[in-house]
């Protein structure tokens, strides 16, 4: 099972209700929504949108109704979180 990402870009599709395991993230992360809605820490972020998590912060996220996420994003890496 995955546990740890060090690359430093990923781009990640999603479809509606999929979601993201809890995470811890290494390094900043900036993404970008391309298409879809993304559901993060009680936010709704559309395409456009830029989200960004600062080092050592933890979270999951969700694809939201309607369209499959298209997300592209520039991070230090992660660890999935039990």
């Amino acid at each position: 099972m995955l546990r740890r990402i060090d690359s430093r870009d990923s781009s990640l599709r999603g479809r509606p209700g999929a979601r993201f395991p809890h995470h811890r993230h290494l390094g900043h992360e900036v993404s970008l929504v391309l298409d879809g809605l993304l559901e993060e820490r009680g936010q709704v972020h559309g395409p456009g949108s830029i989200v960004k998590a600062e080092r050592g912060t933890a979270h999951d996220y969700a694809a939201g109704p309607g369209r499959d996420l298209l997300l592209v994003s520039v991070h230090g890496g992660f660890e999935i979180l039990p």
